[in-house]
């Protein structure tokens, strides 16, 4: 094989050059994710699990994700008594393997021998790809700071402490540090042999570099906000559900200066293979507060559908992640990009963020208008007025008051077309093909035997098909149509 040579007579490197992580500036937000252990409940074998948390930590990594959050979903009756750290974790204790894979992926090569031991949780760690983030060093890559493990040798002055950073030569710091401790060094900008610890957030508050993701464990949904490793909590929380609204209609974008954000710790939480209401329901201190399934959405700033129209009956969370900090659907650029400081979930109540209506306030002011005009205000900050329903322009009445022709119930449903259906009762029966009061007409109004088809121009013929797109995106208050319902959800 022929190598191309220099002017020099050396050889030159025609490899595909590597794209090196370009810092903007110093930054103190954060973006936080939080996964449930249930993500590894489809895999029955270890390469599997495998697979799936190397696509996960991929994500993290690609996307610059700060910190990630591993909750239990599962029941309390079924979680693990007693766990062996020293044996294989993957399918007694998904949340411990999970921890365990995602903290040997985001450490440093060099160092992972030194203080990750042989272990069965490791045995496909081999197959996993590397996430290549700043911390993990690069020959051709220099930056003012590094990871590194303390060692046991003395030094040539003979105090400080020797740090191995994954360089030729270790790095001396003038504290006494304990040998086999991880630490963030900055390198001293005329002696690259000399360095002082800081703190692990200064790459990132101080230099803007990306400086990999910390790894907490959470034993149920609710500890995720009440252990959260920031003063104050997380300011702004997204759960993600196949029932929320779409990422463009929670947040309108608008032209923003780059790098500017409107929140300071970001949190979004994935839910697994049965939703974050299954995790809700599993909950004890939710249940005793009645956050139980439908209300689940009461946890969170915002209820957001990441991929509306989805083919896949299911999107994995691995998959989810990259779907949602896509250039289109980013939920932190959105965010950025709109005019909504205040959750727009209207389950809410107030009393969340006492600095609401300042806030409101001083934006109203700032804008030239009045702070008293609360239609204004909720018109300005996305949240819905509460009128009472108009009757239709046909003419038709109120369908709260009236009665089902067919079998005098009282809950009618209206369509997004202006039209009256059936009640929900007589529709299911048309679905099942019990005994319905509407003996001509059959399923979605195809003819039943020895029956003519409903008639299209019956005012009150309503085809699900035909209007399930509306029915999804713009009358989501109202009750899904049973074609579209789960039973599981029923």
């Amino acid at each position: 094989m022929k190598r191309r040579l220099d002017e020099n007579g050396g050889y030159v490197d025609t490899s595909k050059p590597t794209a090196f992580f370009q810092p903007t500036g110093g930054r103190d937000w954060t973006v936080s994710v939080a996964v449930p252990g249930s993500v590894l409940s489809t895999c029955k074998r270890d390469d599997q699990r495998t697979n799936v948390v190397s696509h996960l930590a991929r994500a993290l990594a690609v996307f610059s994700i700060d910190e990630v959050v591993i909750f239990d979903d599962s029941h309390p009756d079924t979680r693990p008594r007693n766990v062996d750290p020293a044996g294989y974790t993957g399918d007694v204790d998904p949340c411990g393997y999970l921890d365990h894979l995602l903290q040997y992926l985001e450490m440093p090569p060099f160092m992972r021998k030194t203080l990750l031991p042989i272990h069965p949780n490791l045995k496909q760690a081999g197959l996993m790809p590397s996430l290549d983030i700043p911390p993990h060093p690069h020959p051709s890559d220099w930056l003012p700071y590094c990871e590194g493990v303390t060692l046991s040798g003395a030094t040539k002055s003979g105090s400080g402490t020797l740090v191995d950073v994954g360089r030729k030569n270790p790095v001396t710091i003038s504290h006494d540090v304990p040998p086999k401790t991880r630490i963030t060094v900055k390198i001293d900008s005329n002696d690259p042999f000399l360095g002082e610890p800081v703190d692990p957030a200064a790459p990132r508050t101080e230099g803007g570099y990306y400086w990999g993701y910390s790894v907490r464990r959470c034993k149920s949904l609710a500890a995720i906000f009440e252990e959260s490793p920031f003063e104050g909590g997380y300011d702004f929380s997204i759960g993600t559900s196949e029932r929320g609204v779409p990422i463009a209609e929670a947040f309108p974008e608008r032209k923003v200066k780059r790098g500017e954000t409107n929140f300071n710790h970001l949190l979004i939480v994935f839910g697994g293979p049965r939703g974050l209401e299954n995790a809700a329901e599993n909950d004890p201190e939710l249940n005793g507060m009645g956050i139980v399934k439908g209300r689940t959405k009461e946890l969170f700033d915002h209820w957001i559908n990441i991929l509306p129209g989805q083919g896949s009956r299911t999107i994995r969370t691995d998959e989810a992640l990259f779907i949602e900090k896509g250039s289109d659907n980013s939920l932190a650029g959105r965010i950025a990009q709109c005019d909504a400081l205040a959750p727009c979930n209207p389950a809410i109540a107030d009393d969340r963020l006492p600095e609401r209506d300042a806030v409101k306030a001083l934006v109203l002011l700032a804008r030239g208008h009045s702070p008293d005009s609360t239609q204004e205000s909720d018109a300005m900050f996305g949240e819905p007025t509460l009128e009472e329903p108009e009757a239709s322009e046909a003419g038709l009445p109120d369908p709260k008051v009236l009665l089902c022709e067919v079998c005098g119930n009282n809950e009618r449903m209206k369509s997004p077309d202006g039209t009256i259906t059936n009640c929900r009762q007589c529709q299911n029966a048309n679905k099942t093909h019990n005994a319905c009061p509407k003996k001509a007409a059959g399923r979605n109004g195809l003819p039943r035997r020895g029956g003519p088809p409903a008639s299209a121009a019956d005012p009150k013929f309503w085809d699900p098909y035909e209007h399930a797109a509306e029915t999804r995106s713009t009358d989501r208050e109202q009750p899904l149509s049973p074609l579209w319902e789960s039973p599981a959800l029923a």
